[in-house]
């Protein structure tokens, strides 16, 4: 890590701890050209400008830590520091001076865009604990066969105790022409696993790690949690392919579940049906083997969809549903995930989510596009929803 990029003396002249909208020129996503391109933003939480401190979260650098997945224990070996952001001022605007200021900058603003968003859609923010951002941290994962790895190109949000939830933000090695920590989707879909933290694992964290679940439930959990991120992302940005503005489609993949091999890139606006083979994986796989991008790609799209056709709007690639109709969606969608936590089954299965975010859904038009959505994409559970 370049650190003195991060302790640089910031040449700003709002450095004080004076809370306050202050307007930065960063990358942000462009819905009319569908595109990421410079331009002035307004944060609207921080706290404390030149430490990059505020309501939303607190970033935090060189810190190094590791992940033991044969002990399942997380030891810091350094906590890090309070970064220090570096910028000058133009036209009103602060213009960050180096990489590190622009990249440290962006995650702040996308973290409190993701807040802003879901407090919008009626989230009691009250329940998330402030979380810190670790920018840029050596953090090394062992994994439960004893190899070792340092993390890059990724972005991930971890709950480690009650009171300690964290983003992480890592370097970049192949993954630099937008990097993941300016992608407003990712860090948007990251600060949407800390909600499903708090609605559904949180209320029920000791009967999922004490096995008072079954292994399908606690697997079609995984791949839900991923599902409603990508979701939420979706319906933030109006941006159905956000994973493409920092990863090349058809250039990484990898293997699910030991059967097929999946395109890194998810698009939402790619319908996909859910299949016989997503049950046997969800009962047979051990969670930390288990991967839940195929069950998440399913209900992500499954929701696009049903936001189009709620609005007899178009379907297919590109298609974008208004910006009503995502947020009624996702409305509802925080709801069914609220009831969800206080009435989780032993053996949950998808359409118990789909039944309750059918009842939480506002009108006929809503309730009637999902359900002929689940019709074609969920064709073998779909007399399973009562809702229907």
């Amino acid at each position: 890590m370049r650190r003195s990029a991060l302790w640089a003396i910031a040449a700003i002249a709002a450095s004080s701890c004076d809370p306050g909208t202050v307007s930065v020129e960063l990358l942000d996503y462009v819905p009319s050209t569908d595109a990421y391109d410079f331009r002035v933003v307004d944060v609207e939480t921080l706290e404390d400008v030149h430490h990059l401190d505020g309501r939303a979260t607190t970033l935090v650098g060189d810190a190094e830590l590791e992940l033991n997945y044969q002990t399942f224990l997380l030891q810091w070996k350094d906590p890090g520091y309070r970064v220090a952001f570096a910028a000058v001022k133009s036209n009103g605007a602060l213009v960050p001076e180096d990489f590190d200021s622009l990249a440290m900058v962006s995650i702040y603003y996308q973290i409190e865009r993701s807040l802003l968003f879901f407090e919008d859609e009626g989230l009691d923010s009250d329940r998330l604990v402030h979380m810190e951002t670790y920018y840029w941290p050596k953090f090394t994962i062992v994994e439960a066969g004893g190899e070792e790895r340092i993390m890059e190109d990724n972005a991930f949000y971890l709950y480690a105790t009650n009171t300690d939830r964290s983003f992480y933000v890592f370097p970049y090695a192949q993954f630099g022409w937008l990097p993941l920590s300016m992608n407003g989707g990712v860090m948007t879909h990251e600060f949407a696993h800390a909600v499903f933290d708090v609605l559904v694992t949180e209320p029920n964290r000791a009967r999922i790690d004490g096995g008072g679940i079954s292994l399908s439930a606690s697997n079609f959990l995984y791949g839900l949690n991923e599902g409603i991120a990508d979701a939420f992302a979706v319906a933030r940005l109006g941006d159905p392919d956000f994973m493409s503005h920092s990863i090349e489609k058809g250039v990484y993949s990898f293997q699910c579940n030991s059967a097929v091999w999946k395109e890194i890139v998810r698009d939402a606006s790619v319908p996909m049906n859910y299949a016989g083979s997503y049950d046997t994986a969800a009962a047979s796989t051990p969670i930390s083997q288990f991967c839940p991008y195929d069950i998440g790609a399913f209900f992500s799209a499954a929701v696009y969809a049903a936001e189009l056709r709620s609005e007899g709007a178009p379907e297919g690639e590109g298609a974008i549903p208004s910006a009503e109709a995502r947020s009624a969606f996702s409305r509802a969608l925080l709801r069914a995930l609220d009831r969800l936590g206080l009435a989780l089954s032993a053996n949950f299965e998808l359409y118990d989510l789909f039944d309750l975010l059918l009842e939480e859904l506002p009108d006929d038009a809503s309730r009637a596009a999902m359900c002929s959505v689940l019709e074609e994409l969920y064709a073998i559970h779909y007399a399973e929803i009562t809702g229907c």
